[in-house]
This record gives C-alpha cells, sequence and structure tokens, in this order.
C-alpha cells in the first residue's frame, strides 16, 4: 500500500555494437554509473535523495534496455523527475575525474581475477558460447584502454527517445495524482528521430 512500482524498457542493446566497439560501449553502464546517469555525481544525487524513498536503476543487456525503480507514492515526482533527466542528460565525463574512476575500477576488476569462483564462472560462460568475443571476460589492462568519452556518449544514446521505450507503473498510484506529473515528467521528454525503434526480429542474435 505504500509502494510504486516503474519499469522502462526498449529493444536493442549491446548486440548492435559490433566487435570492433564492444570494449568501449561494453562499459558504458559502469562508467556512466560513476560519472551520474542524472546530471549529478552520485554523491551529490544520494545528498539530493536524502529523506526520500526513490530510487531508480538504469541497465544496459545484450538485447533489452531497461530502468527500473521502486518509491513512496510521497516521492513520485522525484521518481519521475530522475527518468526525465535520464532521457535527457548528456553523461559527459570530468577528465580530472577519470583517473580516479578508471584507477578504482580496474582495481575492481584485478580483484575480480583473484577470485577463483569468479574467475571459474567466466571461463565457463566464455567455453559455452564457443570462444564468442562478446563473452570474453575483460582484464584491466585492456579496461585501462576503454575510451570513456565514447562508453558515456553510447550510454546517452541508449536513453535518448523516448519512441523506443514502454513504461509501466505499478502499486499505491492514484491517477488523479499521477496523470499531471506523468504528462510534465515523461511527456516533457524530447522526441528525436535517433536511434530508431527496432523491433526483435531485427536484433542482431
Amino acid at each position: 500500500d505504500d509502494q510504486v512500482l516503474i519499469s522502462g524498457w526498449a529493444t536493442g542493446g549491446l548486440s548492435e555494437v559490433g566487435k570492433k566497439r564492444f570494449h568501449n560501449c561494453s562499459c558504458a553502464s559502469m562508467l556512466a554509473g560513476e560519472v551520474g546517469v542524472f546530471g549529478f555525481k552520485p554523491e551529490l544525487m544520494a545528498d539530493i535523495l536524502a529523506g526520500k524513498r526513490v530510487h531508480i536503476s538504469p541497465s544496459l543487456g545484450a538485447y533489452r534496455r531497461t530502468f527500473s525503480g521502486e518509491q513512496s507514492p510521497l516521492d513520485l515526482e522525484s521518481s519521475l523527475q530522475m527518468v526525465h533527466l535520464l532521457f535527457t542528460n548528456n553523461v559527459t565525463p570530468v577528465p580530472e575525474d577519470l583517473k580516479v574512476i578508471m584507477g578504482m575500477t580496474a582495481e575492481y576488476i584485478d580483484g575480480l581475477q583473484r577470485d577463483p569462483q569468479h574467475v571459474f564462472s567466466d571461463r565457463v560462460r566464455y567455453v559455452n558460447y564457443g570462444n564468442c568475443w562478446y563473452f570474453k571476460p575483460m582484464t584491466s589492462q585492456q579496461f585501462l584502454r576503454v575510451d570513456p568519452f565514447e562508453a558515456c556518449a553510447f550510454f546517452s544514446q541508449c536513453f535518448r527517445n523516448p519512441k523506443e521505450f514502454t513504461i509501466a507503473l505499478v502499486g499505491a498510484v492514484d491517477p488523479a495524482q499521477a496523470l499531471p506529473l506523468i504528462r510534465r515528467y515523461l511527456g516533457g521528454i524530447p522526441a528525436c528521430a535517433e536511434p530508431a525503434p527496432v523491433t526483435a526480429k531485427e536484433l542482431t542474435p
């Protein structure tokens, strides 16, 4: 009775970028999350949302892009504002912050490579998919060669065109209260031509 769930999804994801761009684009979610997908650094965003029960999490998969979240009915407006920012903000790394972000993430990858269970799981998946480049584990050295600007630009492009997305809200939603907010924040996302919506049949397997 005190929860609203929101979910949005669109067809098309990392399977469309091709081998040449894959390393950069596969790091898009990770790097954009460190830079700040809503136009503010994560630590500043946490301060802005202090005292609110609201969370929006975007994700890039092989065949779909999604965002989802949970909030109290009282914080529905904040949630819709975050969705609006997700679609209208261009995620742009700050050069002076990149060294720290790249270094910390490389250390995290090194830590995973010291975990035998993680290494085993990665290896099994890589072999099971026929040693396909898409499933090849990334090393910290490979990560440090990733172009963070291309990665963040790809993330922004993935959440740009509202025509691609289906959005659903369920839970303790009061239509009389919610509809004006939906029209304002979701209806206020600028329409654009690219990327064009695609169907599941058009995806690269």
